[in-house]
């Protein structure tokens, strides 16, 4: 699957925002690379994106781009942009299509859940369009949104005009390469609205509806349509993860939320606050080795939960920015493996000057415990459903308790118990279903 991103308009509406309306900042990225990144996510092999208006722009926007992308990402220019409209524009990408693709609109917020229910259709020889039967949802002017009546899970009419509706369009389709041979004959004395090709299939019984339910998207054409995107992505930031364990759920996200809503307007990366995590970490570990009265134990602690919850930051930026990525995944990964051993061995070392020998053997039974709760969770999670999920959000707040209250060695026998026996129960359990 392939996917075209038509990206050729002006956008006079929203100039006083931006004079490349494809490359509007939003929370920290563009409107154009958010929907390159969507269009992967979703399982494209390639975008093309078809320019107009400040070409050179989008070009050297490019250039910037990670090579990861950039390597999956072409440009074509529609030369007559000013006199044609977006189907003229989606024509001059079907030279460059060799199957099913995806067709996208460079000024519209899409969310990950709506593209992952549209590539799930069968286009069956014609396209599907994510519709959206919420007439009444705000943030929408009914006025300037295409509009779709349906029969029978088929589009029957679409356009801004119609009187009778069932649902908007939300200018996302999945669309068969059966069409790519009356894309590359179109010429710009035809009707060259993209409404119009699609009422074409939609009288042929071939333009098929996907309800999009309650996922979000979002058509910006004025600043206030910016404003509502913005307020629309963030206001997703809500669900979390389907893995958080009951701290993370209840304890560490309201306050993650928080600072990544902070975070999102700024240049920080989710690689960058991953290392943001580590360096607060280090300072904490530092800090719980060398503590001596209870201002520095309780700072040590104040600071493993800070950590905890800066944890969290990263994931939460990456996918409202549609940023997640491999290696991004994998790096947190790494980094909170250093982080964990250094604070654990700092506890230890605390429990050492406070005891006995027997302090380092029980550090041991801590690190790698929570070394393979951590390893353990990465098959587990795909098939097991635990009804308490222990996990780093536990373990941190395990070693801040310990520190603040300075009870180093009742946290280490916490973290060896509570871990090694989650490690032991997805061992038995594991053995049933691999």
């Amino acid at each position: 699957m392939e996917a075209v991103i038509l990206a050729a308009g002006r956008g006079s509406r929203l100039q006083a925002s931006s004079a490349c309306k494809p490359l509007t900042p939003l929370l920290g990225t563009t409107l154009l690379e958010r929907n390159v990144r969507l269009a992967l996510h979703a399982g494209a092999t390639r975008v093309i994106i078809v320019t107009g208006h400040r070409h050179d722009d989008i070009h050297h926007w490019k250039q910037r781009l990670p090579l990861r992308l950039r390597h999956r990402v072409a440009l074509v220019h529609n030369p007559k942009w000013a006199c044609t409209e977006n189907g003229y524009s989606l024509a001059q990408a079907a030279p460059h299509l060799t199957g099913d693709f995806l067709l996208l609109m460079a000024d519209h917020v899409y969310s990950a859940e709506l593209m992952q229910t549209l590539v799930a259709c069968d286009p069956d020889g014609g396209a599907v369009l994510a519709v959206d039967r919420r007439l009444g949802r705000a943030g929408i002017d009914p006025h300037d949104a295409t509009k779709v009546r349906l029969e029978n899970g088929r589009v029957k009419a679409l356009g801004k005009g119609l009187q009778q509706a069932d649902a908007y369009d939300t200018g996302a389709f999945l669309c068969s390469a059966t069409l790519i041979p009356a894309l590359a004959s179109l010429r710009e004395t035809s009707d060259t609205r993209l409404s119009a090709l699609m009422q074409e299939l939609a009288d042929q019984g071939r333009l098929h509806a996907c309800d999009v339910g309650d996922a979000y998207w979002q058509d910006v054409d004025t600043s206030e349509d910016l404003a509502a995107a913005r307020a629309g992505l963030l206001a997703g930031l809500g669900k979390g993860k389907a893995a958080d364990g009951p701290v993370s759920r209840y304890l560490n996200r309201p306050c993650s939320r928080w600072l990544t809503r902070r975070m999102a307007d700024t240049r920080l990366t989710p690689n960058l606050v991953s290392w943001l995590v580590l360096a607060v970490t280090a300072v904490a570990a530092l800090l719980t080795a060398n503590a001596s009265g209870w201002p520095m134990y309780l700072l040590a602690g104040v600071l493993i939960q800070l950590a905890s919850v800066l944890d969290g930051c990263d994931g939460e930026l990456a996918r409202l920015r549609m940023q997640g990525s491999a290696y991004g995944g994998w790096l947190d990964a790494i980094l909170d493996r250093y982080g964990d051993a250094a604070l654990i061995a700092a506890m230890t070392w605390q429990a050492l000057q406070a005891g006995g020998p027997s302090a380092f053997w029980l550090g041991i039974a801590a690190l790698a415990g929570s070394f393979l709760v951590s390893y353990s969770a990465h098959k587990s999670d795909q098939v097991l459903r635990e009804g308490i999920r222990i996990g780093r959000d536990l373990r941190m707040l395990i070693l801040a308790l310990g520190i603040a209250l300075q009870q180093p060695e009742v946290a280490l026998w916490c973290l060896a118990l509570a871990m090694n026996f989650t490690v032991f129960m997805r061992l038995l359990r594991m053995r049933h279903v691999l």
